[in-house]
């Protein structure tokens, strides 16, 4: 047979969207006049599909992954075909979609387990973490410390000296609050990690024995109070007039 048009088109059968809002992503092979189409096992949601590029748009894992995909299926048709041209195009259509077909699912094969290995990582972790948390009570409170001291701006060995070493640290410079979205400026003042007053299960972190929360919310009162404050010249008195 000869050959005067070889093809191969993805597209998004965006009638096949499933639970999650991902369609499947298929692919026809054009041969002379003869057309069969496939399955890629990949989906993605619509409003990330190029159909001009018949890839995904933008950097996110997710497109990087697939794209990556795609990119290896192609090559891989496209191999296959050159060997069917290579041995005299004596194949058959129904040969090549055998052949790719068999491609598709060893593809399929090896994503699936690289989505099973991942699956079992995850839920390792998650089942390691629920027992750190049953373990160490405090292990959460703590996590939550450090997220709270790298906000406010610390330094890695600032928050190993605070949570590691229960050292209290001094310091100057500003340091930033998340719900007033400002920094505020310190000077010598001392930060602890101290246990709540009214529940033991509980971390605080104080500056100069003050809650860091009311500490943010004294200066951020004192900032509003400076700036509301009127500047009226004394009035000058008119005298008497004769």
């Amino acid at each position: 047979m000869k050959i005067e048009k070889f093809k191969v088109l993805l597209y998004l059968k965006k009638s096949g969207t499933d639970k999650s809002g991902k369609a499947p992503i298929m692919g026809r092979i054009t041969v002379n006049r003869t057309m069969a189409q496939f399955g890629c096992k990949l989906s993605c949601k619509p409003e990330l599909w190029n159909a001009r590029e018949s890839r995904l748009d933008g950097k996110s894992r997710e497109a990087v992954e697939t794209n990556a995909k795609l990119d290896k299926l192609l090559l891989a048709v496209n191999a296959a075909f050159d060997t069917l041209v290579e041995r005299g195009g004596k194949a058959k259509m129904q040969q090549m979609q055998e052949q790719h077909g068999k491609q598709i699912r060893n593809l399929q094969g090896i994503h699936n387990q690289e989505l099973e290995a991942k699956d079992r990582e995850i839920s390792r972790l998650n089942s390691l973490l629920e027992k750190a948390h049953s373990w160490f009570p405090m292990f959460k409170e703590m996590l939550r410390m450090e997220k709270l001291c790298a906000v406010i701006g610390f330094t890695k060995d600032m928050i190993e000296s605070l949570l590691t070493k229960k050292e209290a640290i001094q310091c100057s410079g500003k340091i930033y609050s998340e719900e007033h979205r400002r920094k505020f400026d310190i000077k010598n003042d001392v930060f602890r990690v101290e246990k709540h007053p009214m529940d033991s299960g509980k971390l605080i972190l104080t500056i100069n024995r003050i809650q860091m929360g009311e500490w943010f919310k004294e200066q951020f009162d004192k900032l509003r109070q400076s700036l509301r404050r009127p500047t009226e010249e004394p009035r000058k008195s008119r005298g008497f007039k004769l």
